[in-house]
């Protein structure tokens, strides 16, 4: 009877949030302001995932929403006047976001961990993984990114389920703050700089007996964007003078602000989509009109098939943002690829699939936490896009790492053991 009752709670709950959520958009509709209801809508639901549900502010599902407010609402602080397609977009994510949502038992990262702990040596795994990261900076393959954050993601999971060892955590953290820095913030793409930061906190938090909540994680959100908006400046002018503009931050418009961390470019993005013909462009780019066919043909060369069509970011960009790549974001993606008649039931099944990941991490699946790791530091790119090529190519690089590694580890130890 108890679960009984509980079910029907939640039931209630949902079915209040999806009404009220209904009302406040009729409401925009009536005044015909909409940026008011679904950015209002859209700080209720992530209020509830992070407060009521407890899911973790890092997790797939509470990255989704976040980013659905940043990247999806706050682009139109620069033209209230939502369009309307796009308020259908984000009204269907909202609501079935709470259809997905389910409250379930979070564990501590320390207590899932526990489940997994191995207490066999690491040294030399882990030396076999640093080995393979040196000789990836040296070489500088072509795809030496992909390399690294698969080497990166393969360390952090070893080191939190396997015995501690104090000098292999120190090393693994000057490694972070040495890409981090490198790679993430002089490289300049505010995607990798997530990543690195991400994966650093993911093990800090597994690794270390320390309970940071959401509500205090919600208050490093305005550092982390002053980071982003020094990173643009560095980018463009250098440290000095870098350094001197944002000083004058207090002077910076909110235009100028938001295009300096990204979020303004989606603001030409969505013109482009909803008022001229970028949907057009999309679907004449591709031989079905959908960008998620890339996934079939992604592998084939370009020598071998000069014609294969271009990534959803570089068609965009084409059209929108020239002599850019431009990412339209996942939400766009699907409804590019599923129309609006069937984005319900795409988004449905997306929210419910964010919410599976997490709900199995928070079961604690041996090898799927590691690829957790990866998905949760990653989730930035694949949202940004283009979903068809990054996360296809990333995830392979992942898998093929993986049995470089243990196949290196199985010839050194026979070698050693025939010693």
């Amino acid at each position: 009877m108890t679960s009984i009752k509980f079910n029907s709670e939640i039931f209630f709950l949902k079915s209040l949030l999806a009404t009220v959520f209904t009302i406040l958009v009729m409401a925009g509709f009536l005044t015909k302001n909409f940026f008011t209801p679904l950015l209002v809508n859209q700080i209720i639901l992530i209020a509830f995932v992070l407060f009521f549900f407890r899911l973790n502010i890092w997790s797939l599902t509470s990255q989704f929403h976040i980013f659905n407010l940043f990247y999806q609402i706050l682009p139109y602080l620069l033209n209230i006047e939502i369009y309307f397609t796009h308020v259908l977009i984000i009204y269907i994510i909202q609501i079935t976001s709470i259809l997905s949502l389910e409250k379930i038992d979070i564990k501590t990262p320390q207590f899932i961990i526990s489940k997994l702990k191995k207490y066999d040596k690491i040294e030399l795994k882990f030396f076999i993984l640093l080995f393979l990261l040196i000789l990836n900076y040296i070489l500088n393959f072509k795809f030496a990114l992909q390399i690294d954050f698969a080497i990166l993601v393969l360390m952090t999971y070893l080191v939190v389920t396997r015995k501690k060892n104090s000098y292999i955590n120190l090393l693994l953290i000057l490694i972070f703050i040495f890409y981090t820095f490198k790679s993430g913030f002089l490289g300049g793409d505010r995607r990798f700089l997530i990543f690195y930061l991400l994966l650093f906190f993911i093990f800090f938090i597994h690794n270390y007996k320390i309970k940071i909540g959401n509500a205090a994680l919600i208050f490093t959100f305005p550092l982390t964007i002053l980071l982003f908006y020094f990173q643009g400046l560095f980018r463009v002018f250098g440290f000095d003078e870098g350094v001197e503009r944002f000083m004058r931050l207090n002077l910076t418009t909110l235009y100028n602000f938001l295009e300096n961390i990204d979020i303004g470019v989606f603001s030409r993005i969505y013109e482009s989509m909803f008022v001229n013909d970028l949907y057009i462009h999309i679907k004449n780019s591709y031989i079905t009109g959908l960008s998620f066919e890339r996934m079939f043909y992604l592998f084939v060369p370009r020598n071998v098939w000069p014609e294969k069509p271009q990534n959803l970011a570089y068609i965009a960009g084409e059209y929108a943002y020239k002599g850019n790549s431009a990412p339209i974001s996942l939400p766009l993606e699907i409804y590019v690829n599923f129309t609006i008649w069937l984005a319900p039931i795409a988004f449905f099944i997306l929210t419910k699939l964010l919410f599976y990941c997490d709900k199995t991490y928070n079961n604690a699946s041996s090898y799927f936490i590691a690829y957790y790791f990866f998905f949760v530091s990653f989730f930035i790119v694949i949202y940004r896009g283009s979903f068809e090529t990054d996360l296809m190519i990333f995830t392979a690089f992942l898998i093929l790492v993986f049995f470089i590694f243990q196949f290196t580890y199985w010839l050194v130890y026979k070698s050693h053991k025939k010693v």
